[in-house]
C-alpha cells in the first residue's frame, strides 16, 4: 500500500524551460500544504508517457503533470489505453505556455491558487480522443489526445514555430502564423464525419474536446469534455482577406458564424488527401493524413480544484 497520494510528473523544459526555474517555489508551496507526493523529472520526449504510466502500476491514485498542454498529453498517453480504461486520476498544475485544457477543466491561472486546492479535490469523468495516422511509408501509429487535434493549417503553423523558435509564450505562433498562412495554399480534402464524406478544399480540419487551442483561441466555444462527441471545425477555401477577419472571430468564439468555416458535433472523423497535410495533437507533431479520429467517452477522470 502506497503512503503516496500522488505522484508528480515534472516537465523542466515546458514553457521552454521556464518550468526548471519554477519548480523549488511550487516544491516548497507543495510541501507546505502536506499533501503526500513523490516527483520526477522528464529527461526528454515521450519520458512522460513511461513515467505515468508507471505511476499508474504501481499504485497511485492522482498523476499530476506540471507543465503545459504537451505534458498533459504525454501524461495522458501513459494512463489511458486505447480500450479507454483508465487506473489514476489526472491532476494539474499549469505551468506551460498555451494551457488550454487546463482551461476546459477550470484548472487554468496561477500555480499557487492550484496548490493551495490540492487536498480539497472531486472528480471529473472526461472524454480523451484516438487518432490513428499515418508515420512515414506504409507506416501507422495511434495517440491519445485530451484537448484538441488538427491537419492542415494549424499543424504546418506549429512545425515551424517548433522549428525557428524557442517557445516561451504565444508570439512564437503569431509570428509563425503570419508567415505560413501567407504561402500556405487549401489543399483537397476527403473529409469523412460519421460517415458523411464530401471532397473539398480546405485550409484544415481541427477536432476539438476542449473549447480553446494555441493559447486561448476559442475555436470551439461550445465544446463540452464530456459529451462523448468532438467539435469538429472545418476552414475551408479561405483566402488571405477573410482570414485576418477570422483571426479576431475565434477570440471571440464566433468563428463559426464564418461563411467558409463549418462545425459539426461527431463520434468519428476521417481525412486524407494526395497532398501532404500533417497532423498535430495537443501542439505536439505526430506525423501526417491519412488520420482516423475517434471518441473514447468519459475515459479519463481529472482532479477538479475545489475553492471551498
Amino acid at each position: 500500500m502506497l503512503t503516496h497520494y500522488a505522484k508528480i510528473i515534472v516537465n523542466p523544459m515546458a514553457s521552454g524551460g521556464v518550468t526548471r526555474i519554477k519548480w523549488p517555489h511550487i516544491k516548497r508551496l507543495l510541501d507546505k500544504t502536506g499533501f503526500k507526493y513523490d516527483h520526477e523529472f522528464t529527461e526528454g520526449p515521450r519520458h512522460a508517457t513511461e513515467l505515468a504510466r508507471d505511476a499508474a502500476s504501481q499504485g497511485y491514485r492522482q498523476v499530476i503533470a506540471v507543465g503545459g498542454d504537451g505534458t498533459i498529453h504525454e501524461v495522458v498517453n501513459g494512463l489511458v489505453d486505447i480500450s479507454g480504461k483508465s487506473e489514476a486520476v489526472l491532476g494539474i498544475i499549469s505551468t506551460g505556455t498555451g494551457n488550454d485544457f487546463a482551461r476546459s477543466i477550470g484548472a487554468h491561472g496561477a500555480y499557487r491558487k492550484t496548490i493551495s486546492r490540492l487536498t480539497r479535490t472531486t472528480e471529473k469523468a472526461v472524454d480523451v480522443g484516438v487518432v490513428d495516422y499515418g508515420y512515414g511509408k506504409g507506416n501507422k501509429k495511434q495517440r491519445i489526445f485530451i484537448n484538441t487535434a488538427g491537419v492542415g493549417l494549424d499543424a504546418a503553423v506549429l512545425k515551424a514555430t517548433k522549428k525557428c523558435f524557442r517557445i516561451i509564450s504565444t508570439i512564437p505562433y503569431w509570428i509563425s502564423g503570419v508567415y505560413t498562412f501567407a504561402r500556405y495554399q487549401p489543399k483537397h480534402m476527403t473529409i469523412s464525419i460519421d460517415g458523411q464524406t464530401e471532397n473539398r478544399k480546405a485550409l484544415g480540419v481541427i477536432i476539438n474536446n476542449g473549447y480553446s487551442f494555441a493559447g486561448g483561441m476559442r475555436i470551439a466555444p461550445g465544446a463540452d469534455i464530456a459529451d462523448g462527441l468532438f467539435d469538429t471545425v472545418v476552414l475551408g477555401d479561405i483566402s488571405k482577406l477573410q482570414f485576418i477577419r477570422g483571426l479576431s472571430m475565434v477570440y471571440k468564439g464566433t468563428l463559426g458564424n464564418h461563411s467558409e468555416v463549418d462545425t459539426y458535433k461527431a463520434k468519428n472523423v476521417e481525412i486524407d488527401s494526395k497532398e501532404q497535410l500533417y497532423l498535430q495533437a495537443d501542439g505536439e507533431l505526430l506525423g501526417q493524413a491519412p488520420a482516423t479520429f475517434r471518441v473514447l467517452p468519459r475515459a479519463l477522470r481529472v482532479a477538479v480544484y475545489s475553492a471551498s
